[in-house]
């Protein structure tokens, strides 16, 4: 008896070693884990996908598949498609390349969650992009945030803004997403001025800007803005083709727009897709607050338009501060040419 029950011992020890070693063979295996691009700041709101829509993130780690939460505003026959673009440097660079992968989803459920799933792809900086949409295809978005590492692409523009995006990794136990540089470097902004002094400040209310005649394709607009020392004033800026008066201007559309959370006493701005060369309406306008903007007393050289809530203004006390990001530099410097006077006169 005594032997039988060693023996029993002895093959129950060799069993459980067996196991052990078998086990030891293959590593463990992770559940993969979806990981959120948003860091819980911004205000969320369902954003229109229109002509395309996405969101440029600088992946750490290997991944296999992302989702969108989109809502369709109770519509049924909606749809689109997710597309999976290596970052090639710009938008439009990115979307001239072919697709790592991509997925239509025909109809959209509203409200509903839709992964894009694809072979591993490793460590980089990556475009998840939502095109080919109906009118009524959007995403979830957390507007205005602060201190997002990547950026989100809407119209064409770059901009901040965290869409409800999560991203499926194997191993989530490290810093999943580094941060991104912006795609187009500010680099010798040109102001409309040859001269300039007197520096003050005028309130923004409903909108405040400019308007230019350029003589070269550009490609970002910067303003000097104050916040007074509030951290969490957003405001948009917009860029308009002229169309001879200042509401027909609105009422056709903005050619680039970018909303963002403001910083205090510094330049800021909006970075696009190149816009060519001619007569536009540049406006900071819809503040979350009351925000300021700089401007000299005295200025030579100007040759636009102020505009002050809708109005072009004659008797002006400063002309804000605004530097255009031109494509290319001009041997002659005419970067800014006369405007025409405006149609609906000037007050």
């Amino acid at each position: 008896m005594k032997s039988s029950h060693i023996k029993k011992i002895f093959a129950w020890v060799l069993c459980f070693c067996m196991l052990a070693a078998t086990l030891a063979l293959f590593p463990a295996v992770s559940a993969a884990s979806d990981v959120s691009i948003q860091n819980g700041t911004g205000t969320r709101e369902p954003v229109r996908v229109g002509t395309g829509l996405g969101y440029r993130a600088k992946v750490t780690v290997p991944f296999t598949a992302f989702t969108y939460c989109m809502p369709t505003w109770e519509k049924k026959a909606e749809h689109c498609t997710l597309y999976l673009y290596k970052w090639a440097g710009s938008l439009t660079k990115t979307l001239a390349t072919t697709p790592v992968a991509q997925k239509t989803f025909d109809p959209l459920i509203d409200g509903a969650k839709n992964t894009l799933a694809f072979d591993e792809q490793p460590a980089g900086e990556y475009l998840f992009y939502i095109a080919d949409a109906t009118a009524d295809v959007g995403v979830w978005t957390n507007t205005g945030p602060k201190n997002s590492k990547g950026f989100m692409y809407l119209g064409g523009v770059e901009q901040r803004g965290e869409p409800e995006l999560t991203i499926r990794v194997a191993d989530a136990s490290g810093d999943i997403f580094a941060e991104c540089e912006p795609s187009a470097e500010i680099q010798n902004p040109q102001m409309p001025y040859t001269s300039f002094s007197g520096e003050g400040v005028t309130n923004i209310n409903d909108s405040t800007g400019v308007r230019l005649n350029l003589n070269e394709a550009f490609s970002g607009i910067q303003f000097k803005m104050a916040t007074y020392h509030a951290t969490d004033i957003e405001i948009s800026i917009s860029v308009y083709p002229w169309k001879g008066a200042y509401e027909a201007t609105i009422q056709a559309g903005a050619a680039r727009t970018g909303r963002f959370t403001m910083m205090d006493n510094a330049w800021q701005g909006i970075i696009f897709d190149e816009l060519p060369a001619g007569d536009y309406l540049i406006l900071a306008h819809d503040p979350s607050d009351g925000p300021a903007m700089y401007g000299f007393s005295k200025t030579e050289g100007f040759e636009g338009y102020v505009y002050q809530d809708g109005y072009a203004l004659s008797k002006i006390s400063s002309y804000p501060e605004i530097k255009v990001v031109f494509a290319a530099d001009r041997a002659d410097n005419t970067y800014f040419l006369p405007c025409t006077p405006p149609q609906d006169g000037i007050t």
